[in-house]
């Protein structure tokens, strides 16, 4: 498994929102504006695949007693936002806004062609996930780098861990190609700083490479992330980031489009896909004419001497792969646990369908089945039920979920990089729970896989046990906003 994965333990330890009131809903953090009795949703941190962007309204509308009524939205790329009815309580702690309604399904012109029933779960983040946005890093200062603009020398912005975990990827692998020990992580900020800027972050055995981009501008970019994360990376290869060069900035840019060009050009002779698109020539200088266009300025060369640097890289080499490369407190590496590799893909609290192997007969996940969601502390995971199936589904484990409280914990567990391994929870309506062990895989385009010894009772007694297998799946309700 990728290098980056195995600093997740380390990011997550570091890296938690800011915001005064900030709650979860699917992998997204958004701040709740709250003003009276007028309540407001609003996405700071969307998870990567969803088309909204920080700022956007998910809910909009009121609070009486402990119950919200309003409009919230789906929203499509094709689309936008739709709007729908929704209502819901607030849990007794105030700490978790569950909200019920119809959400509207589009057809390929944009016309409401039907409904689905839509649960969407908010959850309260601690205060102590709420003291800072990320790690601080002081532009030019701790973090010194090259051409960091003079209005932004000094200032403190926070990086995260990347919600788009394909710009990590790419970097290891254009990395990789040029033989370099992985030493360079790459973080994002919702900070408007407009660019991408390799920096050396710390000193001596603290210091690490980096690669921090606007999320908002990257995101803006498109495709051709490619070329800019190719254009720091080749920053680190030269050199750039180990001292300051106040002489000759237009110089060096011309000398990092370069490498750039060099560094991709062995991707492509290595058949490495980066990003999930090849490394195509003409692809790519498409891609530097976009990105690097321009009449130039006091720093940066103009677009037509830049993209020239970019192709004599790619057909000549450049000097700085020849040179060897300082690493910078390499990462060390360690094969991720089952859950790690969850937190990689899906983010540490993801809403799944819940199921036994008897609804594989009938068909994917339909909104009257159970969800729950993962909640991952380190290695340590929990699954909570997050909304109870509607009707019941005769043959289908579990039975019946109504009569069991939202907030539920049904699983508390671990993993190595084998197994995941705990306690599961068996409910029956008008007994006491009762648990059993139970173990499973995390299959990567798939779900999560516990298989285990269920209690068999007879009334609230149990008097023997079956073999049992549940999966939970993810939740295709979440990618509904993608406009499919």
């Amino acid at each position: 498994m990728r290098a980056a994965v195995a600093l997740a333990a380390f990011l997550s330890a570091t890296i938690a929102g800011h915001a005064a009131s900030l709650w979860d809903h699917n992998g997204s953090v958004l701040s709740l504006e709250a003003s009276g009795s007028v309540r407001k949703f609003i996405y700071q941190n969307p998870r990567s695949g969803i088309p909204v962007r920080t700022g956007t309204v998910l809910f909009t509308g009121t609070k009486t007693g402990n119950q919200y009524l309003g409009t919230a939205y789906t929203f499509s790329s094709v689309c936008g936002a739709l709007g729908f009815s929704v209502s819901g309580p607030v849990s007794q702690d105030q700490r978790m806004v569950t909200l019920y309604g119809r959400a509207p399904i589009p057809n390929a012109s944009c016309q409401v062609a039907g409904y689905r029933d839509e649960v969407l779960v908010f959850t309260f983040q601690e205060p102590s996930q709420q003291k800072a946005s990320g790690f601080p890093l002081v532009l030019g200062r701790t973090a010194n780098g090259f051409h960091i603009p003079q209005q932004y020398s000094g200032r403190t912005i926070y990086a995260g861990w990347p919600t788009n975990e394909h710009t990590i990827f790419a970097v290891e692998d254009l990395m990789k190609t040029i033989g370099a020990d992985i030493d360079t992580l790459v973080l994002e900020t919702k900070d408007n700083i407009d660019n991408a800027y390799a920096v050396i972050d710390g000193e001596g055995s603290k210091a690490r490479r980096l690669i921090v981009f606007d999320y908002a501008w990257l995101s803006r970019i498109g495709a051709e992330y490619r070329v800019i994360l190719a254009h720091e990376v080749a920053h680190h290869v030269c050199k750039h980031t180990l001292t300051e060069f106040f002489g000759a900035p237009r110089d060096k840019e011309l000398e990092a489009d370069r490498a750039a060009g060099a560094i991709l050009r062995k991707a492509h002779d290595s058949d490495i896909a980066l990003g999930g698109g090849v490394v195509d020539f003409s692809a790519m200088v498409e891609a530097v004419r976009i990105t690097l266009r321009g009449p130039g300025s006091s720093t940066h060369p103009p677009g037509d001497k830049r993209l020239q640097a970019f192709v004599d890289g790619w057909r000549e080499g450049s000097s700085c792969l020849t040179a060897a490369y300082v690493p910078v407190n390499p990462i060390p590496h360690r094969d991720p646990t089952l859950i790690e590799r969850i937190v990689s893909r899906y983010g540490n609290d993801m809403t799944w369908c819940f199921f036994g192997p008897e609804l594989m007969k009938i068909g994917p996940c339909l909104p009257r089945h159970p969800r729950v969601r993962t909640e991952i502390t380190g290695n340590d995971m929990r699954i909570v039920l997050v909304s109870p199936n509607s009707v019941p589904v005769p043959g289908v484990f579990p039975p019946d979920y109504r009569q069991i409280r939202t907030g539920t914990v049904l699983f508390t567990g671990t993993s190595d990089k084998e197994k995941i391994r705990g306690t599961f929870w068996h409910h029956k309506p008008g007994c006491n729970a009762v648990s059993y062990a139970i173990e499973g895989n995390f299959v990567e385009n798939n779900g999560i896989f516990l298989t285990g010894q269920i209690p068999h009772m007879n009334g609230c007694e149990v008097v023997g046990s079956l073999p049992i297998t549940l999966h939970f799946l993810k939740n295709m309700d979440d990618y509904s906003l993608s406009g499919r």
